[in-house]
C-alpha cells in the first residue's frame, strides 16, 4: 500500500505539468476579426446614394487589434476567385472605387470591441450602364519579425448595379486545350472572358470530346460557378474527363450556360492531349471504346477573397489556423513516458 502511495504521490505532479504545458502550448489560437455587411450587392440609380454600415469586431479573448479598411479595385483571377487591385491597376471602366467613401479608416479595437463605418457609395448622374464594382478592404496591421508579416483580413464586395440602365449578360469562349495532370487524369481546360455589362452568378460549363472517328469519348458538366463573374474578366472552367484519355488528337466542344439556360458560348476546337508525365499515369487506363459521362466542381469556392470569406449572408469572420496539433500529441507522449518511468 505504502509503495502505491509513493508511486501515486510521483505521478500527480507529472500529470499536472503534462496538463499545464497542454495548456500552454497546444491550445490554437483564437485571434480574428468578425465582419457583419461584409458584402453589398444592389441597384442604386444615377445621382443617387447609399450607406452601407459594415461592423468589425473581436472576441472578449483577443488582443487590441489595430484595424485598416481600404477601398481597392475589384479583381477577378482565372479560376474566378475574387482579388483586390491598387489603384494603379483598378482602371476598368467598371469600377465603383471613386464612388465610395469611407468615414473612418483606421482605429483600434480593444478586446471584445466592436466598431461601425459607414460606407457611402455615391453614384454620379453620367455613371453608364451595367455593373460596377469594387473591394473594401478590411485588415489589421501586419505584425511578426523580419520580412513576414502576418494580417487578418476580409474582403467586402462591393457589386452595384446602375438602376434603370439596359444590362447585358454576355461571354465568350476564347480557347479550349487538353491537359494531362500530374495525376494521369485529363482536363479539359475552357478559357472564357465576360463581354458584357454586368455580372452574373451559376455560369456551368459542359463538355464533350470525341475522338478522331467522332466518337464521344466523354461527356462533363461542372456544377454552377459558386463566385460572380465580373465584366471584362478571363476566367477558366477545368472539365476533368471520368476516365484518362489516350495521347493523341480529339475535338473538344465547350459550353458555357447561365441558369437561366442562356447559352453565352459555345465553341469547337481539336485538342491534343498529351501523354501523363513517366511514372505518374494510373493503372487501368480506360479504353476509348467505353464513353464516360461524369460531373465536377468548379473552383473559386462562395465569394472567397484572397482566402478570406465574404459570405452571401453579409457576415464573415477571419481566425488563424489551430497550432500544430502533432507537435502537441508527441510532446504529451514523451512527457506521460516521462512520468510513468518516475
Amino acid at each position: 500500500m505504502r509503495s502505491v502511495l509513493i508511486r501515486y504521490n510521483r505521478i500527480l505532479p507529472c500529470t499536472a505539468l503534462l496538463v499545464m504545458l497542454a495548456a500552454l502550448l497546444c491550445t490554437p489560437a483564437s485571434a480574428g476579426i468578425a465582419v457583419a455587411g461584409a458584402k453589398y450587392m444592389g441597384e442604386i440609380a444615377p445621382g443617387e446614394t447609399y450607406v452601407h454600415t459594415i461592423t468589425v469586431s473581436t472576441k472578449p479573448t483577443d488582443a487590441a487589434m489595430d484595424i485598416v479598411i481600404d477601398v481597392m479595385g475589384f479583381g477577378q483571377g482565372a479560376d474566378r476567385g475574387y482579388t483586390t487591385l491598387p489603384a494603379i491597376q483598378d482602371t476598368g471602366q467598371y469600377s465603383a472605387r471613386p464612388f465610395i467613401t469611407l468615414d473612418a479608416s483606421s482605429f483600434t479595437l480593444k478586446p471584445g470591441e466592436s466598431k461601425t463605418v459607414k460606407a457611402t457609395i455615391a453614384v454620379p448622374k453620367n455613371a453608364g450602364a451595367g455593373g460596377r464594382y469594387a473591394m473594401i478592404y478590411i485588415h489589421t496591421k501586419p505584425g511578426g519579425g523580419g520580412t513576414t508579416g502576418v494580417a487578418a483580413a476580409i474582403g467586402v464586395p462591393v457589386m452595384v448595379t446602375i438602376k434603370g440602365q439596359p444590362v447585358t449578360e454576355t461571354g465568350s469562349i476564347t480557347d479550349i486545350k487538353a491537359v494531362t495532370r500530374s495525376d494521369g487524369k485529363t482536363a479539359i481546360v475552357t478559357k472564357f472572358r465576360h463581354t458584357g455589362n454586368h455580372h452574373y452568378y451559376g455560369a456551368t460549363n459542359a463538355v464533350t470530346v470525341t475522338d478522331a472517328a467522332g466518337k464521344e469519348v466523354a461527356t462533363v458538366t461542372l456544377d454552377p460557378s459558386a463566385t460572380a463573374i465580373i465584366p471584362g474578366a478571363t476566367v477558366t472552367f477545368e472539365a476533368v474527363t471520368p476516365t484518362p484519355l489516350v495521347p493523341g488528337t480529339y475535338t473538344a466542344e465547350s459550353k458555357v450556360t447561365l441558369p437561366s439556360g442562356t447559352v453565352l458560348d459555345t465553341k469547337k476546337m481539336p485538342v491534343e492531349v498529351a501523354a501523363a508525365p513517366a511514372g505518374e499515369a494510373p493503372a487501368g487506363t480506360a479504353s476509348l471504346a467505353t464513353p464516360g459521362t461524369g460531373t465536377g466542381k468548379g473552383s473559386g469556392g462562395a465569394d472567397i477573397v484572397q482566402g478570406t470569406v465574404a459570405a452571401p449572408g453579409a457576415n464573415a469572420t477571419y481566425s488563424p489556423g489551430p497550432s500544430p496539433l502533432i507537435i502537441c500529441g508527441m510532446l504529451a507522449a514523451a512527457l506521460l513516458l516521462w512520468c510513468r518511468k518516475q
